[in-house]
């Protein structure tokens, strides 16, 4: 007898029969090979009315949990079917207004490939029209076990609060299990959440520990718990609730179980729907078991970041990790602990592993060991905050599986997974042009390779300049003795236009930058001319080489600038608007981070007397280049 856990996870509704919104139910029965039932599962979209051409997810009713276990011996079918009806919530087979039809699905614990992702569907209707479809995961689990687990709660991501400016909004969590192991079902509040009594504000990030509960919860469960929240916006309440509210924000659920590695470790609830269809709230929390009493310490490691040089991680910007990962680059993976301890505790001397799987398998160790704190003082600008693991740049190809886990003496973690995929860059083709000016001598080909070969550090291409830039030499061309007068705008784009005639005895493709000698006096760090694919400046990596190539390949100017030098041809949808980088980068083989303060290199913000110029890539122009780049 094997257990199959069946998690419905959403549904995608491409046809309901009816002129505009509608009620609609969907009911899944699961029966083994005998006909006999051993499940069912419904949904209605908690009674709101559904529109075509929308996908729905099926976590969001605590009272009809998509997540089944079953036990069986042989093979089983799932089959669902779905009804419209104008004016009743729940439409049936024997009251509706439309069928939209029919599907199923055979699964065998015997064979695997019977298991895994599931769609059931597209369906036809009876009006032989493209109903619906029906996506599951079926999964091989062990048999229930009582264990204490941890909950990290870590943020509020707010999209939408349905109302005009700021408002109040509330959110209450539960944790809720049926009758299982001869213990008692059960249904508690865990958390609530309003923001400390002050408002909120849409495309917002929020901390969850500013609140009068704790943000970690322990439980002691028997077996799978569903852990669902709801939440509410309330004008002049600042605790608005089911009972009294003017917007509803919507809800959403998981299932945890001791038993099911896949139900721990970092997890979300989320995205929801408003009453008015919109996305409302997501809420990032770390699900880890604990060890047995007296074992030691309770670390648990709460999320993974992996970055090449920016990311997305805990922030209102975009999901976590979204920032898209290049193939044959160094690659960090940082592991965020929690040292399970109250304010100021701390656990030394933490090290892991973390496992890559996927056309490889090696297990790679931390770059060093690292001291856990609580969650709530983990600051991501601090390097050393994290537990850090380098991923080489020959691994870094294709879909990988990722699984971390944080070890203090004879302790570990709960293990954590994410999956991440890496796209191959195609190269760029630079044109190098070393310039001598009024005696002074041209930079060296060494000089001008150190400066240019910086560019990996900062643009979605693999780490080894041999892999990531084709040079272009043109005999006779390479040094150029410049008669202008570099001081003043016309004599820079005079050179410019001497730089062209030599650009255009190559491929359109090239982009030619000329090294200026860091002692010639110019009236600006470089300047360029996208349209003839030229460029010239100093080898400062930031400030010149760059910034001046980053115009040749698309970018415009980042919105910072100082008193009476701000850029005048700048990006209107660059974000964040103040030009800053607006989250945490890294350097990845320097082994330094970077505050969401710092410049973005495409802006006139930063000092030359700082390390790397005071600035770094945003995940804006990372992506804006990542898109250009990619094969």
């Amino acid at each position: 007898m094997a257990r199959i856990r069946l998690n419905f996870r959403s549904l995608t509704l491409f046809e309901d029969e009816e002129w505009g919104d509608t009620h609609m139910a969907m009911y899944a029965t699961v029966r083994d090979s005998s006909g006999t039932p051993l499940a069912a599962f419904q949904w209605n979209n908690l009674g709101r009315e559904v529109d075509e051409t929308t996908t729905y997810s099926l976590a969001i009713d605590p009272e009809n949990n998509n997540v089944i276990d079953i036990d069986l011996s042989s093979w089983a079918t799932i089959q669902v079917s779905a009804f419209t009806h104008d004016d009743n919530a729940w439409p049936n087979s024997d009251d509706n207004e439309n069928q939209l039809g029919s599907a199923s699905k055979t699964i065998d614990p015997r064979v695997l490939s019977s298991l895994g992702t599931l769609t059931l569907g597209p369906t036809r209707t009876d009006n032989g029209n493209t109903g619906y479809l029906v996506t599951l995961e079926a999964s091989l689990i062990a048999e229930p076990s009582p264990a204490e687990v941890r909950i990290q709660l870590d943020n509020l991501i707010l999209y939408e609060d349905e109302e005009w400016g700021s408002t109040h909004m509330a959110i209450y969590m539960h944790a809720q299990a049926p009758e299982q192991n001869g213990r008692p079902a059960f249904h508690q509040e865990i958390f609530r959440w309003n923001n400390a009594d002050k408002e909120v504000d849409e495309v917002n990030s929020y901390p969850l520990n500013n609140g009068l509960d704790s943000t970690t919860i322990r439980l002691t469960l028997n077996g799978p718990t569903v852990i669902w929240v709801e939440g509410y916006a309330d004008d002049d309440r600042n605790w608005p609730s089911r009972e009294r509210h003017e917007n509803s924000l919507g809800q959403a659920l998981i299932t945890i179980d001791p038993s099911d590695p896949s139900t721990l470790g970092q997890r979300q609830l989320g995205p929801t729907s408003t009453d008015n269809d919109n996305t409302g709230y997501v809420i990032n929390l770390t699900v880890d078991m604990l060890p047995p009493a007296g074992d030691g310490p309770s670390l648990s490691v709460i999320g993974l970041e992996v970055t090449q040089a920016i990311q997305h991680f805990a922030s209102a910007l975009a999901p976590d990790n979204s920032v898209p990962l290049v193939a044959n680059k160094v690659t960090l993976v940082r592991a965020y602990l929690d040292s399970g301890l109250a304010a100021g505790g701390t656990i030394d001397n933490v090290t892991g592993t973390l496992t890559v799987s996927g056309a490889t398998y090696l297990t790679i160790q931390s770059i060093a060991p690292m001291t856990a704190k609580p969650a709530s003082a983990i600051n991501r600008a601090n390097f050393s905050d994290t537990l850090n693991f380098i991923i080489p740049a020959e691994i870094a190809n294709g879909t990988l599986n990722l699984t971390v886990q944080a070890t203090v003496g004879g302790n570990f973690s709960a293990p954590i997974q994410t999956s991440v995929s890496f796209t191959a860059a195609k190269q760029l083709d630079i044109l190098m042009i070393r310039i001598a000016s009024n005696g002074v001598p041209a930079p060296s080909q060494v000089s001008y390779f150190a400066a240019v070969n910086q560019l990996p550090l900062i643009y979605p291409i693999p780490t080894d300049p041999g892999q990531a830039i084709r040079y272009w030499i043109i005999p006779g061309s390479e040094v150029v003795m410049n008669t202008h007068d570099l001081s003043t705008d016309d004599g820079m784009h005079d050179l410019l236009d001497d730089l062209e005639d030599i650009q255009e005895e190559t491929s359109e493709e090239t982009k030619a930058y000329a090294l200026i000698p860091n002692n010639v006096s110019m009236n600006r760090f470089g300047t360029s001319r996208k349209w003839d694919n030229v460029a010239l400046g100093y080898s400062y990596i930031m400030e010149s080489v760059g910034h001046e190539l980053g115009h040749l390949y698309g970018l415009d100017h980042a919105p910072c600038g100082t008193s009476g030098n701000y850029p005048d041809d700048t990006d209107d949808d660059f974000v964040p608007a103040n030009g800053l980088i607006g989250e945490v980068g890294v350097d990845v083989v320097g082994k330094v981070a970077f505050s969401p303060t710092v410049s973005d290199f495409m802006s006139y913000c930063g000092s030359l007397g700082l390390p790397y110029e005071n600035q770094w890539i945003s995940a804006y122009h990372w992506n804006k280049l990542f898109q250009d780049f990619r094969e």
